[in-house]
């Protein structure tokens, strides 16, 4: 055989056959047949919408129990120990899979899943927090009777904590707007109790200011309208009442016209006066002198 016809032979071979690695980083390689084939479909179409829109890849790969070897080191580990075996193990196969976001590596026997956030894993959309909790969707009791159920649940939580780290944070902008309605209505409490204070001049000055303040605030209409909503219209200073003038000849005013009360009032007297006889001009006999 020519060693040309060899060349195109092998590259037939490596087109044609797929390599022992999934050609994709992303989905669900369920080496170890843990799922239906119907789960793995849905749980794929789901990874791959968080791929497009939040940018962050998804890889679920299942193994084979482990070796006699592997686990006869186990036996002699307490539990810190065997955690630290799991993680290490799930990041040597993280790193050979090529996983770059969320990889997740379950083992069959014994039952175990372990979380590893790539380097395209931002910490702030999700967690380490949410890798634990992730992680203990995928082992238990729920997940060893119903594994499909389990392993569409986990793909959902993913998807809706990407989902909900994207989004705005609403309570700094609530709490921000409570906190300025509480300080204009601590200014709008000031002003008004210097409304509050004695003094026609002072109310004006006082309203101009509350107006000019609100008027910064939301325009000139917009502070009077404001203010007068709040405080009513502000009062005008009132005219000084000058007093009446004291005529030189008596206590009474000097423009005093009959006819007004209080002429009235003296000539009632001086009538009253004429009308009772004194005793001086009565006589024995009871009659008074003309």
């Amino acid at each position: 055989m020519r060693p040309i016809t060899r060349h195109v032979l092998l590259l037939t071979v490596l087109l044609v056959y797929p390599t022992a690695a999934p050609a994709q980083e992303i989905g669900v390689w369920d080496g170890a047949g843990l799922f239906k084939p119907e789960t793995i479909r849905k749980a794929n179409e789901q990874i791959e919408q968080i791929r497009r829109r939040f940018h962050t890849e998804l890889l679920i790969e299942t193994v084979k129990p482990l070796s006699a070897e592997q686990t006869k080191q186990l036996k002699g580990m307490d539990s810190v120990a065997r955690g630290r075996f799991f993680a290490d193990l799930a990041q040597k196969q993280a790193r050979e899979a090529g996983a770059k976001g969320i990889y997740v590596w379950i083992s069959k026997s014994p039952p175990r899943a372990e979380v590893v956030l790539g380097p395209e894993v931002a910490e702030d959309r999700f967690t380490p927090k949410d890798a634990e909790q992730l992680r203990d969707r995928l082992t238990g009791r729920r997940f060893e009777k119903q594994p499909d159920r389990e392993l569409l649940r986990a793909v959902s939580f993913v998807h809706e904590t990407l989902d909900a780290a994207g989004r705005p944070m609403v309570w700094p902008w609530v709490l921000g707007i409570i906190g300025a309605v509480l300080a204009v209505w601590v200014v709008v409490g000031l002003l008004r109790s210097r409304d509050q204070a004695p003094g026609p001049v002072g109310e004006v000055s006082s309203a101009r200011v509350t107006s000019g303040l609100l008027g910064g605030m939301f325009g000139a209409a917009g502070g009077l309208w404001i203010h007068q909503m709040l405080f009513g219209q502000p009062k005008a200073p009132a005219a000084e009442e000058t007093p009446p003038a004291v005529s030189s000849e008596g206590t009474g005013p000097s423009d005093a016209v009959p006819g007004e009360p209080a002429a009235a009032e003296a000539k009632g007297d001086f009538a009253a006066e004429e009308a009772e006889p004194s005793e001086s001009h009565i006589r024995p006999d009871g009659r008074s002198r003309r």
